[in-house]
């Protein structure tokens, strides 16, 4: 059980990361980041000075805009740096030689852990990213930024980048071209205090921003490596690559026949669906119906084993429903995926079907059913929207809300989840949010959806 709970733990902290990842690259870059975002040649280190390492004082946002901000030393770092180039995002940063470093056409992410682009784990240790991207794409959404402070309040100022209760530390000015900003949050689910240093640059008409997060315990002893980190990044002129004269294939979607076994005369699985996409990795939906006379509030676990065609398997993982309370004759959504990358062998185009089972656990979810006051969707040309009213029908205050429903296609068999989030993640009793959520791929074939429901974790 305590493996469950670190690997529903690391998901959603994976899942807060990337979204505020992609939130930073949404402002600093017209481009996006791939599905979920799990962020060299030598050269000496620059001088520096030592300065102490106490965290700054934070205060509740809005963070402080000081008129006038004078440059702080860096801090004395001893650990061997090395630089990073990215050519295609356009800047230069120094890092530790013994980090991991993943790079794309956006930004470039360091770790301290090994792991694959967009899979780095914040709980096992420090992860850095830096974005960069024209200035005029952040000026055509929030329009002219003259200073770094009006860069860093457009960023601290966002809805929902810093999750409800944080907190934003003054600004630093570690160069005259680079602010970093401190920030702070506890996971309302798991109660792990997170910080992270956020930082901006401009250099004529390009942006950059800077973020490193750890685990609050870890904070001081990286908060000098993140601000030299920061301090060391360098903007310019992105080199532009030539356009492949080869033919350039689209990866497609590959559906991947599988089987489900329930629980007999309990749980079983009303329809589900298993495909391959177009980024490389596996994705499984499904609907699962409470067939018995018992309501479950535990745990209940969905494994899926991966095969080839002889039979071998190639990876089993597993996630649990999206429904925390399932009482008898109620279906709850599933959906779940696999990184290619995590293939214990072969490669994504050697699926060829999976199995998927249940297992029953007597581990409590400590989430609660909140109420759907009302909600309608449509297909649209691109996409297929659902959007309604959530209530907080508690006696507590909610937060961490959650909303899902289920797409299906003409014959009323699953064809994927939404999931999303009402435009206030904490709701008192009684009080109301509207929501809107839409389909993000593999949706094509729904013509219908339902099973629309809202979760959230109770205040004490």
């Amino acid at each position: 059980m305590n493996e469950l709970i670190k690997l529903n733990s690391v998901r959603r902290i994976m899942a807060l990361s990337l979204a505020m990842l992609v939130a930073i690259t949404t402002l600093a870059c017209s481009c996006q980041l791939g599905n979920l975002t799990k962020l060299a040649t030598q050269i000496a280190p620059t001088s520096t000075v030592a300065v102490a390492t106490v965290p700054p004082e934070l205060t509740k946002p809005p963070s402080p805009t000081p008129t006038s901000i004078m440059p702080t030393p860096p801090p004395l770092v001893t650990t061997e740096m090395v630089l990073h180039t990215n050519e295609e995002a356009g800047f230069r940063v120094q890092y530790p030689a013994a980090w991991f470093v993943e790079s794309d056409v956006d930004g470039s992410y360091f770790s301290e852990v090994e792991a694959g682009l967009y899979t780095m784990d914040p709980t096992e240790g420090p992860v850095f990213a830096v974005f960069a991207g024209p200035l005029t794409d952040i000026e055509s959404e929030i329009g002219a930024i003259e200073t770094l402070e009006q860069l860093m309040d457009a960023l601290v100022g966002g809805e929902g980048f810093i999750p409800e209760g944080g907190e934003i530390g003054e600004y630093e000015t570690l160069r005259a071209d680079v602010l970093v900003a401190p920030a702070s949050w506890v996971d309302e689910t798991t109660d792990q205090p997170w910080h992270m240093l956020l930082g901006v640059t401009i250099s004529g008409e390009r942006a950059g921003v800077m973020a490193g997060l750890t685990v609050a315990e870890a904070w001081e002893s990286h908060l000098d490596l993140f601000r030299t980190m920061a301090g060391s990044v360098e903007l310019f002129e992105p080199v532009v690559q030539e356009e492949p004269t080869a033919e350039v294939v689209t990866p497609v979607s590959r559906e991947v026949p599988g089987t489900a076994t329930g629980v007999e005369g309990a749980l079983e699985f009303s329809s589900y669906r298993g495909w391959v996409d177009d980024e490389g990795n596996f994705q499984v939906v499904a609907e699962l119906t409470n067939v018995g006379d018992e309501t479950y509030n535990t745990y209940i676990d969905v494994y899926w084993r991966l095969l080839d065609a002889s039979g071998n398997v190639l990876l089993e993982d597993y996630s649990s429903p999206d429904r925390p309370i399932l009482a008898p004759g109620e279906k709850s959504s599933f959906w779940s995926f696999s990184w290619g990358s995590d293939l214990e062998s072969g490669t994504m185009d050697d699926v060829a079907s999976f199995e998927m089972w249940l297992e029953v656990t007597d581990l409590e979810r400590t989430e609660a059913m909140i109420e759907v006051v009302e909600h309608s969707g449509e297909r649209t040309t691109d996409t297929f929207v659902v959007e309604g009213i959530v209530r907080n029908n508690l006696d507590s205050t909610v937060t961490g809300i959650y909303v899902y429903a289920t797409l299906y296609d003409a014959d009323g068999n699953v064809v994927n989840v939404l999931y999303g989030w009402p435009d206030t993640d904490e709701l008192a009793p009684g009080e109301e949010s509207p929501f809107s959520m839409s389909a993000w791929s593999d949706w094509e074939n729904a013509v219908d959806y339902g099973n629309v429901f809202a979760t959230g974790s109770p205040g004490e």
